[in-house]
């Protein structure tokens, strides 16, 4: 569907199949991006990934970049400086960078950025939602950001631009 008309395309990534499930998408805030996160184990180019595709082209639409987390991703809020990503993970970009239940990543590259507040819980992050006040994250865990007590929820700052 195209964002400015709501007219079906035929633009569809094919990615996704076998055990993959995709758990949330988020556009980015110019339209020009769709941001899915997945589970479904460690199966690239789609299980346990953060992917970037274009919302223009049409048929099998590659993407942009992904970003191998190798755990289970349950949310996406994307922002001009920063893609925010929750769920069960424990590290971004392949393994390299240490991140506990919340990371953020470049729009552009895909890469971890240094933003780094840690969350807790069984699955972690389960819910991501950007506003004026910062980034509002909903979890099963008793803590969001460096060892706050949390009601499960708790509001961040974001990535500075």
């Amino acid at each position: 569907v195209t964002i400015p008309t709501g007219r079906v395309t035929s633009w569809a990534p094919n990615l996704y199949a076998g055990r993959v499930m995709t758990r949330d998408i988020d556009v980015s805030p110019d339209g020009t991006a769709v941001y899915v996160v997945s589970s479904g184990g460690d199966n690239p180019p789609a299980g346990d990934t953060a992917v970037k595709f274009p919302t223009t082209g049409t048929g099998n639409v590659a993407p942009i970049w992904v970003n191998r987390v190798k755990d289970t991703i349950e949310a996406v809020a994307a922002a001009d400086d920063a893609v925010y990503i929750g769920g069960h993970l424990r590290s971004v970009d392949n393994g390299t960078k240490v991140r506990t239940r919340l990371a953020a990543l470049d729009p552009v590259t895909g890469t971890g950025l240094d933003w780094d507040p840690r969350a807790s819980g069984f699955r972690g992050v389960l819910d991501l939602t950007l506003g004026e006040a910062g980034l509002l994250v909903g979890s099963d865990g008793t803590h969001v950001g460096h060892r706050t007590p949390s009601a499960r929820f708790g509001l961040l700052p974001v990535v500075a631009a």
